[in-house]
């Protein structure tokens, strides 16, 4: 995630280079970005703290508390901290750096690597006007992003942050099935992966309601109609919207 952000910020434009450091205790990985972004890279994290005004902490829950013991005496109310570690939140980001520092929480998915993520911020109690918007221009470099209250953030995870997965097993059920019907695999999933993507663009853009989609592609006594009969009939509507609250539900619970 990481990597993925380092390079939307570089590609757009949105931060030249010379101004860009990036710390990891994996050489291979630092000799990889720095060659082909031209970013500065270092394997301790102090130094980042004591350079950058914005540090992104994109890490694995698990190993934020000790990377922000190690940065905590560099941080200062001029900086703004933003964590992309799932489950963490704001109050535990504040309660292990010093006072007033401005720490934004945020819950992107995994198609950042591409250029098409949606990410989900979350201000913490310092965070100013200022600092959301800098963390949005972040990440509409890798995507779009929405500003929430925290307390919408286990939802955005289970929404958007889970949701590629949900949305992966359609699409190869979708391939398999034009397979099934005599289609080259690599055809068939061209085919699903466009409609889909073709489907969210068009409603993204044009603001056009799912179900007006729907009824417009349905005719009487047509093709999709007998197919959308049978998505009714085996509960798909159903699991997807159990699938979403079961990782919203999880992701509370992983909330420290």
């Amino acid at each position: 995630m990481g990597c993925a952000l380092v390079t939307g910020f570089v590609r757009t434009g949105l931060v030249a280079p010379a101004n860009i450091m990036v710390s990891d205790c994996n050489r291979q990985v630092l000799s990889h970005i720095g060659d082909q972004l031209g970013v500065a890279t270092t394997e301790d994290n102090r130094e980042v703290a004591g350079t950058a005004e914005i540090v992104v902490c994109a890490v694995k829950p698990k190993q934020v508390k000790k990377i922000l013991e190690e940065i905590a005496p560099l941080m200062t109310p001029e900086h703004l901290l933003i964590s992309v570690a799932a489950g963490v939140s704001t109050a535990f980001l504040e309660a292990s750096l010093p006072p007033g520092i401005p720490v934004i929480r945020a819950m992107p998915n995994l198609p950042v690597l591409v250029g098409a993520g949606m990410t989900a911020l979350a201000m913490g109690a310092c965070a100013g006007e200022r600092d959301r918007g800098d963390a949005e221009a972040c990440f509409k470099a890798v995507g779009r992003a929405v500003t929430l209250p925290e307390t919408s953030i286990d939802a955005a995870t289970g929404v958007s942050g889970s949701s590629p997965a949900f949305l992966a097993v359609v699409l190869e059920a979708m391939a398999d099935s034009g397979v099934l019907l005599g289609l080259p695999r690599q055809v068939a999933l061209e085919l699903a992966c466009q409609t889909m993507l073709g489907t969210a663009k068009l409603i993204q853009e044009t603001g056009l309601h799912p179900a007006i989609l729907k009824d417009r592609v349905s005719t009487p006594a047509g093709t999709t109609i007998f197919g959308l009969q049978v998505l009714e009939e085996r509960g798909v509507r159903r699991a997807l919207i159990g699938a979403v609250e079961a990782a919203a539900k999880r992701a509370a619970e992983l909330s420290v």
